[in-house]
């Protein structure tokens, strides 16, 4: 609610009044409202300054003051605005006391300065006084003021006064201005013409790309109504080539079959009197294969590039199967031969014939002569396996199946039966 300065609006007055009147003793007033309502009314009123005023003020209630310094040293009368909110004051009535002060300023005005103080050590009087001296104003007027005697100089006969309407010359300043607003004019319309030849500079080019764009539109819709006929030729080919490319690969794998069979049912059950030349076979099949191949590839003229790549895939697809077909051939032959290669003993029958043992004198199968030994070494140290792909073993055991794949690290077969790297400075070949 707002504060009531009706009711008591005389006195409030008459007290303010008597303070800012030097011809009156008084020179501080104090308010306070009525009870708890909001209607403010005078306390008191004092002769004896800042000292007696702050013994009025009680620290339970919301006070005002209006008080009048006498400057001794400037001689110059100052007034302060007190807004005194005691400490034991309710909270909430402080909050809502302080929405009065810029009322109660309005109506006592004239104060130099306002101050808010809630104790009584907020109005001591040198506090008071120093906040007066900080104000810009604040001179001395009794002092007597320093008289200096200045000599004025003779004005020398080179001086001539100054006058503004003279120096100022109103033509030359029209002039200025004038050359300023047909600058600024100027400025304007080149930012005009440079902003309307970058919009004539962007509809050109997008006039341009709209163009490109509807011909290639344009295109694609005869490319798609020719590409019909066009495409049902191409695949008639196509699908022609692959038939005959079919029965050419499937007439070479019959063949390949049948040469396969061939030399299986002849390979001698003895020992052949001269190795067999798989090279010579393999080339002599090439020779007898090739003519077919090219038989069938005089037939299929290309009409068109597109029939060429057909061809040429088809035609590596047919080279692959075969070289795949001849190197399973030669594989089967080469293990044949082996087969056929492996030491027998013979024992002399009464008509001269030899007849072959298949087993040794010790009852184990023969092997390979040419057969690699297995390398065996024994640990000298102990070591344990970093990760999956290495052994551990302990001193004095054996490794075998030794593969020697790097000079600091071999392969082999541990004692657990698994297979992985180890250091080789570990072990010592047996």
């Amino acid at each position: 609610m707002s504060v009531d300065l009706q009711k008591n609006r005389e006195s409030i007055l008459k007290a303010w009044k008597d303070v800012l009147n030097d011809k009156t003793a008084t020179n501080w007033a104090l308010f306070s409202y009525e009870g708890q309502s909001n209607v403010l009314k005078v306390v008191e009123t004092g002769e004896d300054g800042i000292s007696e005023l702050a013994a009025e003020l009680n620290s339970c209630k919301i006070m005002y003051a209006f008080l009048r310094v006498d400057n001794h040293e400037t001689g110059i009368v100052k007034y302060a605005f007190i807004n005194f909110q005691g400490e034991g004051a309710p909270t909430i009535r402080k909050g809502t006391c302080s929405k009065h002060v810029r009322d109660i300023c309005n109506l006592l005005q004239g104060a130099h300065i306002t101050i808010a103080a809630t104790t009584e050590d907020d109005v001591e009087e040198s506090r008071i006084m120093e906040k007066f001296k900080i104000l810009s104003n604040d001179y001395k007027i009794k002092s007597n003021p320093q008289i200096v005697n200045d000599r004025q100089e003779v004005v020398g006969t080179n001086y001539s006064r100054i006058i503004p309407t003279r120096e100022i010359n109103p033509v030359e300043r029209d002039e200025f201005w004038r050359k300023e607003e047909e600058e600024e004019k100027t400025r304007l319309q080149t930012e005009y013409d440079r902003q309307l030849a970058e919009n004539s500079k962007f509809e050109e080019e997008r006039r341009k790309r709209e163009e490109k764009e509807f011909e290639k539109r344009e295109k694609g819709v005869i490319a798609k109504e020719n590409t019909p006929q066009l495409t049902n030729r191409t695949n008639e080919i196509k699908l022609q080539r692959e038939k005959e490319i079919k029965e050419v690969i499937g007439n070479r794998v019959n063949t390949t079959k049948a040469i396969f069979m061939n030399n299986t049912s002849t390979t001698p059950t003895s020992t052949p009197t001269s190795p067999i030349n798989t090279k010579s076979i393999t080339f002599e099949q090439t020779q007898e294969q090739t003519p077919q191949v090219v038989t069938s590839e005089e037939n299929l003229t290309p009409s068109s590039n597109e029939e060429k790549n057909i061809i040429n895939e088809l035609r590596a697809e047919v080279e692959l199967e075969q070289q795949q077909q001849q190197q399973q051939l030669q594989l089967q032959q080469e293990q044949e031969q082996q087969q056929n290669q492996e030491p027998q003993y013979y024992q002399e029958e009464a008509n001269g014939t030899n007849v072959y043992e298949d087993v040794n004198p010790d009852g184990n199968v023969a092997t390979d002569l040419n057969e690699e030994p297995i390398l065996r070494a024994r640990a000298l140290y102990d070591y344990q396996a970093a990760d999956d792909t290495e052994i551990s073993f302990d001193p004095g055991d054996i490794i075998t199946h030794i593969d020697k794949i790097d000079e600091g690290w071999w392969q082999g077969l541990g004692p657990d039966n698994v297979y992985g790297l180890f250091p080789a400075n570990y072990v010592a070949l047996i």
